[in-house]
């Protein structure tokens, strides 16, 4: 029974990203949806190929994984992941993906203008070198690995906020006309600063995807797209081979096998497993994993309020989870499990969670789809894949910049400001 499901899902699944991706790459200014169904293939269907090509993960080397192998064998799990993946994937499609076309995207608003000042945009690109700098620990930047490994921790909180300034900054100046071979040139110098200094593989995923982005966004021949449209599969081949590279080389397990470097590329790649253990945790066994429901949705909601000021502030989502897949206290986690928002809804909203969940990601797309300038659109885009992929927490200074740059466009609009420099 299981297999007809998961079959139901890998086969309709599999056609919907065929066809959101060819609109992505041919299709200028298409639904960010499509971007959004395509990582959530990537991240939740491609995994459950991977059960069939190689296996369900044992987890022999990374142990404390052990609590998913019980929820991806269990039947009645796997048929309801099933069944809430393809939903949410079918809702995407039909309520964003079909539109011919978004609003018209303007290359051109307040923020972008601003941004023409080259001392201004030169100091936020260069904002996390600057302050890797000041900070002094510049010497441990010279090694390419996290920063626990380096041996920073005070103040490299404020690294990757800057890193995303910087890119967002990088990718609205450089990447809004034709590329040339000398903007490639550099590009590919910076990407490869930016990613070095974040030590993370999940920041060569973010410059491909603003990549793909904002080419695709570029007014270019039906040639040239037929090229983007069959290179793209090998930059993802050649991601998954580097993040196996970095297993092995950079931050090396203890067991370094294929079967090893697999089972954990499937923890990086994958959020199946996660869903699973919260719809078999929180349906199955009927133990929650939050101590009310909506308690880290509040958390995230209340992120920008000081702890001083509200001390029952609920703590980020990824801590509750980590706490109850270790079987620890939330304070005695020796590090954090990357949650989905997908199975975030679940612990929140519990069976209103199946329809909270793919109901809210159209309702962010539409927000998307309705800004009128790439670079909102773009940031748009980063925010919905970090809550389907990552913790949010490093990244709200995105939330504060998408706030500012909708600030701006909405006040200024139609004008132009020239900042002058004595």
């Amino acid at each position: 029974m299981v297999f007809i499901f998961d079959f139901l899902l890998i086969l309709y699944s599999s056609i919907l990203a065929l066809l959101a991706y060819k609109k992505v790459v041919f299709q200028k200014n298409c639904s960010i949806a499509n971007y959004v169904l395509l990582i959530i293939y990537v991240f939740c269907v491609i995994p459950i190929i991977f059960n069939y090509l190689v296996g369900i993960p044992s987890y022999s080397t990374i142990y404390w994984y052990k609590v998913f192998i019980e929820p991806m064998k269990n039947e009645t799990v796997n048929i309801i992941y099933d069944i809430y993946i393809l939903f949410t994937l079918i809702c995407l499609y039909f309520f964003c993906c079909r539109k011919r076309s978004t609003k018209i995207i303007n290359t051109e608003n307040f923020f972008t203008n601003v941004l023409k000042n080259r001392l201004i945009s030169i100091l936020l690109i260069l904002s996390p070198i600057i302050y890797i700098i000041f900070s002094g620990n510049f010497y441990n930047f010279l090694t390419f690995n996290v920063a626990s490994v380096r041996g920073v921790f005070e103040g490299t909180q404020y690294v990757t906020p800057l890193l995303l300034i910087s890119i967002i900054t990088f990718f609205s100046i450089v990447f809004k006309n034709n590329l040339s071979f000398k903007k490639i040139f550099f590009s590919l110098i910076y990407f490869f600063v930016i990613v070095w200094i974040s030590g993370k593989r999940f920041m060569i995923a973010n410059i491909l995807l603003l990549s793909l982005y904002y080419v695709s966004n570029m007014n270019l021949s039906e040639k040239i797209r037929k090229k983007i449209f069959k290179m793209i599969p090998f930059f993802v081949i050649f991601l998954i081979f580097f993040s196996g590279f970095y297993l092995v080389k950079v931050r090396p397990l203890s067991n370094t096998s294929a079967r090893s470097v697999y089972e954990m590329l499937r923890v990086d790649f994958g959020r199946d497993d996660v869903i699973k253990y919260v719809i078999d945790k929180e349906f199955i066994k009927n133990t929650p994993i939050l101590e009310y429901r909506g308690q880290s949705f509040v958390g995230l909601l209340g992120s920008f309020i000081p702890r001083k000021i509200w001390n029952s502030k609920p703590y980020p989502h990824y801590m509750y989870l980590t706490s109850s897949i270790l079987g620890l206290s939330i304070f005695d986690i020796p590090a954090g499990t990357t949650p989905s928002w997908l199975e975030m809804c679940l612990c929140n909203f519990y069976i209103m969670g199946f329809l909270i969940a793919p109901l809210s990601l159209i309702f962010f797309c539409k927000l998307a789809d309705n800004s009128n300038d790439v670079d909102s659109k773009a940031l748009y885009l980063l925010l919905i894949v970090v809550l389907l992929t990552q913790s949010m927490d490093v990244y709200l200074v995105a939330v504060v910049m998408l706030f500012l740059m909708r600030f701006l466009i909405h006040t200024f609009k139609n004008k132009k400001i020239k900042l002058v420099w004595k």
